[in-house]
């Protein structure tokens, strides 16, 4: 822990040497030259600056920029993830690194190195109470084929990324104290150093067409909602039984999107289903070897013309004056009306399908050919000022697996809400509800019964949270869940009150 904080302040000690960007930046205010002299205490404090220097108007420019990487608008939509997943990710990576980092960048070399840790317990309910820690480290660097070799390759990307993870599956607060469905603590999954993606991401007649291929991860490009991030339990998860690939467990795979129209596109994948090795460095392809394939739809739309503040009605342009006031709820100054904002939207529909057989219940069979389908949408449906990404949104997600023999949970069923800026003052941070429920597999709950393990019908997990967003790069979240007849088995198991603790640094 000592590191990763380390590292942040010296990130934040570094971003004062960035380079200014062409963009004029506001005069800076009284309130501003306070906080310049309060940091410029603190760098002094440690060393980073001679006793009596005084920076304070190169700390305003250069802290304050809004163009900054610190200062970067947050918004719901686009949270910071525990892996780096999409290029734009990378490019919002923080800091410079005291100079270097801009010259890495001007010659198309971009790292970023994400830190997220999890504080987790269950006070009450479970098979037993009990405490555990889980972390992931990311490491990812990306090529701008453009910058770097030249020779007229546009629109190329090449994207390496490790992870590192503690907190094992046995650790897993679910598995050793819970014995629920829904994993409370969803970073978890190794205890080792894993090699997670080595892929080529290259746009295609300006952008119309974009190809992926290399050592990746199908869940990061299927049924992957950034809005879904914003939960520390499994409601960020997947709702299928898929037989497929997550990070950091990447294999060879190849995903082409075909954009439609300007908020329609259609994408294809293809994944190796093998078993990885314990860093995840066998790259071969064996016999046994099988195909995960997806397909997905999705669609992008903004509601309601600019200005508006809910999805059912706008705001007109008489309505715009400087006598409106309120900092985060309204307008203190007249606005241009083409800088206002729509209500975004993304809603998607997909389907997968493995041809691995997959172990049955009731034999030691395996069943071949399983699909599964999902269909998610997340709406932006209030927000108090047309100018900021203050406001409501709210998700819902569905998935189901036909196949019975073979399927944990045939139905599951996700929704939930997310406030940006509902504390006055906090316009950054986010409040974050939840539920889940899944509906066990009736064969897989006679397999069971037959076994006296229980006649498991449904599970419900519930949470509640707040993220404090201190920056781009920086958050905090303190976090609560509660699980409703864990296991399925109603009365077993006492239901479970889970207390969290999430911390998230982008360097």
């Amino acid at each position: 822990m000592i590191l990763p904080f380390a590292l942040l302040m010296a990130t934040v000690l570094s971003s004062t040497n960035q380079v200014a960007d062409p963009t004029p930046t506001p005069a800076p205010t009284p309130e501003l030259h306070q906080r310049a002299r309060g940091l410029t205490a603190i760098r002094t404090a440690l060393g980073a600056l001679a006793p009596g220097e005084t920076e304070d108007d190169e700390l305003i420019t250069q802290i304050f920029d809004p163009n900054s990487p610190q200062q970067q608008k947050i918004s719901a939509f686009q949270p910071m993830p525990a892996m780096p997943h999409t290029v734009k990710e990378l490019q919002y990576a923080s800091g410079n690194w005291f100079g270097p980092r801009d010259f890495l960048h001007e010659h198309g070399l971009d790292f970023s190195t994400v830190y997220t840790g999890l504080f987790i317990g269950n006070p009450v309910g479970g098979k037993s109470q009990g405490f555990a820690y889980a972390d992931t480290i990311a490491l990812s660097l990306m090529i701008e084929t453009e910058k770097l070799f030249g020779c007229g390759w546009k629109g190329g990307h090449i994207v390496m990324s490790a992870m590192q993870q503690d907190g094992g599956w046995q650790e897993n607060l679910s598995t050793a104290h819970i014995g629920n469905q829904f994993t409370v603590n969803g970073i978890v999954g190794g205890t080792t150093i894993k090699w997670a993606n080595l892929y080529l991401n290259q746009d295609i007649w300006d952008g119309r067409v974009n190809l992926i291929i290399g050592r990746c991860a199908s869940m990061d490009e299927f049924d992957n909602s950034p809005v879904l991030w914003n939960y520390v339990g499994s409601l960020q998860a997947n709702p299928t039984n898929l037989k497929t690939t997550w990070s950091p467990n990447t294999s060879w795979g190849s995903r082409i999107k075909l954009r439609l129209t300007q908020d329609t596109n259609i994408r294809y994948g293809i994944y190796q289903i093998t078993t990885p090795g314990v860093n995840n460095l066998c790259w071969n392809f064996f016999p046994s070897d099988s195909a995960s394939m997806f397909a997905q739809y999705t669609w992008e739309p903004e509601f309601c013309k600019p200005g508006s503040t809910t999805i059912f009605d706008g705001l007109k342009k008489e309505d715009l004056n400087p006598d409106t006031k309120s900092d985060d709820k309204s307008f203190k100054n007249p606005v241009d009306i083409s800088q206002l904002k729509k209500l975004p939207g993304h809603y998607f529909i997909g389907g997968s399908y493995t041809s691995e057989g997959v172990s049955q219940f009731a034999s030691q069979t395996s069943q071949a050919n399983a699909s599964a389908f999902y269909i998610h949408g997340d709406q932006k449906v209030y927000r108090p000022n047309p100018t900021t990404d203050a406001g409501l949104l709210v998700w819902t997600e569905w998935g189901y697996s036909p196949e019975s023999e073979n399927a944990f949970l045939t139905l599951q069923a996700k929704g939930g809400a997310i406030y940006q800026g509902l504390i006055p003052g906090r316009v950054n941070d986010f409040t974050i509800f939840g539920c889940g429920y899944g509906l066990f597999d009736p064969n897989y709950a006679s397999v069971l019964k037959s076994q006296g393990k229980g006649d498991p019908t449904y599970e419900i997990v519930t949470e509640l949270g707040y993220r404090i967003n201190f920056s781009r790069f920086f958050y905090v979240q303190p976090d609560i869940q509660y699980i409703i007849n864990p296991g399925g088995t109603t009365g077993a198991i006492p239901n479970a009150l889970v207390l969290a603790a999430q911390v998230g640094i982008t360097f």
